[in-house]
């Protein structure tokens, strides 16, 4: 259950991701600005999951785990999706 409560990570940090799509459109200057936005949120969100999520997990290194496993799964995720926006777009 505690690496599922890491995994269910995954979640936050796709919105991230779908609002930082978003908002790529508005920072055409400045797309180096998107990465430290997606940087920083991944910090604020995992910092804020863990921390949280330790007070109610009994197994804190199998959440530990899921919470890896989850930054894992969305880094693939992430570098699929930005390869299809920027195959859509006639960047690549």
């Amino acid at each position: 259950m505690s690496l599922l409560a890491g995994l269910s990570l995954i979640l936050g940090l796709s919105v991230l991701t779908i609002i930082v799509i978003q908002l790529f459109d508005y920072t055409k200057e400045f797309p180096m600005a998107l990465v430290g936005v997606m940087m920083i949120g991944d910090l604020i969100l995992a910092g804020l999951w863990y921390y949280v999520g330790v007070e109610f997990i009994t197994e804190v290194s199998k959440f530990k785990l899921g919470i890896s496993l989850s930054f894992a799964l969305m880094s693939f995720g992430r570098a699929l999706t930005f390869f299809i926006q920027g195959k859509k777009k006639g960047w690549i």
